[in-house]
């Protein structure tokens, strides 16, 4: 991912890049920005194993909102794999996925791999320059652009009319994604940049844990070693603050505020990007009654349902190895610090 990004950004100029995430959020040429009848799209931006899931859950408790997960893995966990639902469906046999999929595409109209040569050609890592400035697309690059982030709204859309929501939450987290919703028509993009200690984030995606999701086979989460998580995370999140520039409404936060007063960094969350609070889940302080939901991707724990107690996860304080630890602080000391974390 590093050599991928250093190919991607190598002629990119900082105030270019400032510049075009100004233009987004003002709306600019084919940029426009929001407008009254623009359905609201919550989109958590971060790293992964940063608590985007557990975030995730609580929004979905509140009155009229509702998750798709983490929505870029739609074309391939969902169609392709045919992976279980949050519901604990497969994905095909998932009745609220049916109904939205008949609405976004009219009955099953949809052509698949018309549908990933756009993702494709959009929606990767080596096309972040032409997501940022906009000056450097030519018209091929344009139209499927605006044709896969069309298909976006329509899933999006769809997804809010069969479950009666008016807010919309998509934790994908993946800048492109989030780049390519910031600049699609029909969407007001709201973002939450939700950061986490780079040391627990990187001995987190260290560990081994099984896909659930995943019924006719074993399969893991993927592993990284500690440099390479190190630099993703310095990465991703200088990008999402990209991503979080492009958005009219963007808030911060860090994992450990909404582990040790969850309750209160939701209320705080929901007013800084203009969310209506009623219905919010919490039994009390601590404790949030998950129900259920239909993401198509995401941690393991969207398969609970119930009550649940919020409590911090600190086991990389004990169990990580010192040597990775030195390294990561080396790596990500400076942004850490940044946003809050001390060493």
């Amino acid at each position: 991912m590093f050599r991928l990004f250093l190919e991607a950004t190598a002629n990119m100029n900082v105030q270019d890049v400032q510049d075009s995430a100004n233009e987004v959020a003002g709306g600019g040429g084919s940029l426009t920005g929001s407008s009254s009848g623009d359905l609201p799209v919550v989109f958590i931006a971060g790293v992964g194993r940063s608590g985007s899931t557990l975030l995730d859950l609580c929004l979905n408790g509140m009155d009229r909102v509702a998750t798709v997960g983490e929505l870029r893995f739609l074309w391939e966990n969902g169609y392709r794999q045919n992976v279980l639902c949050g519901c604990g469906t497969a994905f095909h046999d998932c009745a609220v996925w049916r109904a939205t999929l008949d609405r976004a595409f009219l009955h099953g109209s949809e052509d698949l791999a018309s549908i990933e040569r756009d993702k494709s050609a959009v929606d990767r890592w080596r096309h972040l320059p032409r997501l940022l400035l906009p000056g450097l697309r030519d018209r091929r690059f344009r139209e499927r652009l605006n044709r896969y982030g069309d298909t976006l709204r329509r899933v999006i859309a769809a997804a809010a009319e069969v479950q009666n929501a008016t807010v919309v939450i998509d934790s994908s987290k993946d800048p492109t994604h989030g780049l390519i919703l910031a600049q699609t028509p029909g969407i007001d993009l709201r973002v939450v940049h939700l950061v986490r200690d780079p040391r627990a984030a990187v001995f987190s995606r260290s560990r081994l844990r099984r896909r659930p999701e995943v019924v006719d086979e074993v399969r893991f989460m993927p592993r990284q070693s500690a440099l390479e998580s190190a630099f993703e995370w310095v990465l991703l999140n200088r990008l999402s603050e990209q991503v979080a520039a492009t958005a009219r409404r963007s808030i911060r936060l860090r994992y450990d505020e909404l582990t040790a007063a969850p309750r209160e960094t939701l209320t705080r969350l929901c007013a800084a990007l203009e969310l209506p609070e009623s219905g919010a889940p919490f039994i009390d302080d601590r404790r949030v009654q998950f129900s259920v939901n239909h993401s198509v991707a995401g941690n393991p724990i969207r398969f609970q349902q119930g009550t649940v107690v919020i409590e911090p996860d600190e086991e990389w304080r004990s169990e990580m190895a010192p040597a990775d630890r030195r390294l990561v602080e080396l790596v990500t000391g400076r942004l850490a610090a940044q946003y809050g974390f001390a060493t």
